[in-house]
């Protein structure tokens, strides 16, 4: 080899110097397929971030969702329930006059069986 530079390089003009600087070149080519790299882990990380807050509140609409229609339900099933209730003291009501007109038939007929 030829005179070495301060620190150890040998200087450009020299064959050691052609390769130290492609090793430069290389390490600036790295260096910036480092920082792409890095910047891309950024978006995507970032990306993530947003995704799992939409995910979140995706989650909490639905669970809020829910709630109301199982609200909604158990109204409906309180409303058909009442009408239920309704229904059977009508039921209830009517049976009641049916047997009261049940025994005034069977005074009647014994009434007009003693006529007879």
């Amino acid at each position: 080899g030829g005179p070495v530079a301060a620190g150890g390089v040998a200087p450009a003009g020299d064959a050691g110097g052609a390769v130290v600087d492609s090793y430069k070149e290389i390490i600036r080519s790295q260096d910036a397929s480092i920082s792409e790299l890095q910047e891309q882990v950024r978006e995507l990380t970032e990306a993530l971030k947003e995704s799992q807050q939409e995910s979140h509140l995706g989650a909490r609409e639905a669970a809020e969702n829910a709630r109301d229609t199982i609200a909604k339900k158990e109204n409906e099933l309180s409303v058909a329930e009442e009408a239920l209730r309704v229904a059977k003291e009508q039921i209830s009501t009517l049976q009641d006059a049916l047997e009261e007109k049940s025994t005034d038939l069977q005074a009647i007929s014994r009434a007009y069986n003693d006529l007879e």
